[in-house]
């Protein structure tokens, strides 16, 4: 081991400092088994911000590289979006029964465009801690959420999960056509009234759970957040 990383020093001083500190991170998480916060707390401040930066310049040219390929297969699937999406997605008011008595219940309610208008944003739970406009970029949160429906106000029993806050309702269908796309290459069978399934974002940092009927019309999706 020792041997290695004499060889390593020895190959990256060619490359000069920048590149030292760059792979160096990457050597000793491979052979100590660290993790990325342990190997981080070990960086001063301005090397940090560099590794910050790259790390951002890196998402920008994932999320370019993917969007023709986000784009060509949203247009193939755009009608299985029509029928029945965003009656679930946006929020709907249903009437349930527990101990014989009815009562409504919100469910779906996955759509941040419509927050404001048709659903109320309430304690964000996942990330805790933070304000909507305060939320990391391309990142899935979990909410609390109510809907005003006639005189009152209904809340949804458990926490919504959000897709990032800084994706529109267009790029939000084209990441649940790659999903929808990869279900139908999967060769999963349309049999059921309400039909599941899970698959990768493009830059596969979070999965996404899609429902769709046995006529393959989209009726929800929502991020897996942890």
């Amino acid at each position: 081991m020792l041997k290695d990383f004499i060889t390593f020093i020895r190959n990256r001083l060619k490359k000069g400092s920048e590149a030292i500190f760059t792979d160096l991170n990457k050597f000793i998480d491979e052979i100590f088994g660290f993790g990325e916060e342990v190997a981080d707390n070990a960086l001063s401040p301005a090397e940090k911000r560099l590794k910050d930066k790259k790390k951002a310049q890196a998402k920008r040219i994932e999320e370019k590289r993917n969007r023709p390929k986000r784009k060509q297969v949203y247009r193939k699937y755009a009608s299985k979006f029509d029928k029945k999406f965003h009656l679930h997605f946006d929020g709907e008011i249903v009437i349930r029964e527990r101990k014989g008595e009815q009562y409504f219940a919100l469910e779906g309610a996955h759509n941040h465009d419509v927050l404001g208008s048709k659903i109320q944003l309430g304690e964000i739970r996942k990330p805790p801690g933070v304000s909507f406009h305060d939320l990391p970029d391309d990142v899935p949160f979990k909410a609390n959420v109510e809907m005003k429906y006639n005189s009152g106000v209904v809340k949804k029993k458990n926490t919504s999960s959000f897709f990032p806050r800084n994706w529109d309702i267009k790029r939000v269908k084209e990441e649940i056509a790659l999903v929808y796309d990869e279900m139908l290459k999967s060769g999963k069978e349309l049999k059921w009234g309400n039909n599941t399934f899970k698959g990768w974002n493009s830059d596969r940092s979070f999965e996404i759970s899609i429902e769709f009927d046995k006529s393959g019309n989209l009726t929800n999706a929502y991020p897996i957040v942890k």
